[in-house]
């Protein structure tokens, strides 16, 4: 079993927001509240509110029946839950959320301007040169190492520069797409 929810954040995102934040228990609302950036805040109950959508659904619990957590390297997972598997991502106004009976990674980024230098810090050397000077291609292979980074669970702190996406057996459990100006990846072991 996999459910995925993608979605970009309507301009007047005000008035759908409170209903939003009614979705989520008082837990993660308040989890969520110490973001100061409006936007940032926004991204992050619209992110959740997938999330707990999904996982109500799947659970048949209310949305505000589900607790999230984070284990010690900060992986988000559902309280009470053992037999689901969560990933959340959001890059303003864009945001994904992901459930599955088997761990998953998902990773969504609005395709903007980036520095180069991430790309010598963060990419292997195989990475950069598929990349070059694209920035969509930068972004399949960001998006790529932050999916596999969130399915193992240990975020940024895996190295990013330790690992290949375009190689096997990494790139043979990776999905890839651009809509609507953002890319995103999933990272998933479905054999």
């Amino acid at each position: 079993m996999k459910k995925i929810l993608i979605g970009k954040m309507p301009p007047n995102y005000e008035e759908e927001l409170a209903e939003k934040l009614k979705m989520l228990s008082p837990q993660r609302a308040e989890y969520l509240s110490w973001r100061k950036i409006k936007d940032d805040f926004a991204v992050s109950v619209y992110a959740s509110a997938a999330a707990a959508e999904l996982a109500g659904e799947y659970l048949c619990k209310k949305t505000t029946d589900i607790i999230f957590d984070r284990d010690e390297n900060g992986k988000p997972f559902i309280k009470d839950s053992d037999d689901i598997n969560l990933s959340i991502s959001h890059s303003y106004p864009f945001y994904a959320a992901a459930i599955s009976d088997k761990p998953i990674g998902i990773d969504i980024e609005k395709i903007r301007d980036v520095n180069p230098n991430i790309a010598k810090r963060a990419f292997t050397e195989n990475e950069r040169e598929y990349a070059g000077s694209s920035k969509e291609r930068f972004f399949e292979i960001w998006t790529k190492k932050e999916a596999y980074a969130k399915f193992t669970g240990n975020g940024l702190a895996e190295g990013f520069r330790s690992f290949d996406v375009l190689l096997p057996p990494i790139a043979d459990n990776l999905t890839f797409e651009i809509k609507n100006e953002a890319a995103i990846a999933i990272y998933i072991e479905e054999n």
